[in-house]
């Protein structure tokens, strides 16, 4: 309903497929004096990931906790569809050529809203 028909819809996010195959439990990074830290883990037979990521900068911690969904690439597609979206395709990064296969990255989806019919 947000967009105009016809307009286009990007959603880039980490797809369930790429996530399960780079799978790490626990990073570390520091970058310019500021330390990242992160605990991952799957829940809901790996439609979902939480997350505890602890950021100390200058002596000062902060926590957070992120809960994100995880979808594959099929899931995605369908559900867009069932939302009346038109044109749905799968890229595995934000170049329309890189395809959504077993080396991406990223899961792209770029699709068309239903054109109104006068």
């Amino acid at each position: 309903a947000s967009l105009k028909p016809g307009g286009a819809l990007l959603l880039g996010l980490s797809g369930r497929e790429s996530v399960a195959r780079h799978w790490r439990e626990q990073s570390r990074v520091e970058i310019e004096g500021v330390l990242y830290l992160e605990r991952r883990w799957v829940a809901e037979d790996w439609s979902a990931l939480h997350a505890e990521w602890t950021v100390v900068c200058d002596g000062v911690r902060r926590d957070f906790q992120v809960r994100q969904r995880l979808y594959a690439g099929t899931e995605l597609r369908d559900l867009l569809a069932s939302l009346g979206f038109m044109d749905i395709g799968l890229f595995g990064s934000l170049d329309a050529k890189t395809p959504y296969d077993h080396t991406a990255e990223r899961l792209v989806a770029i699709a068309h809203a239903a054109r109104r019919v006068r």
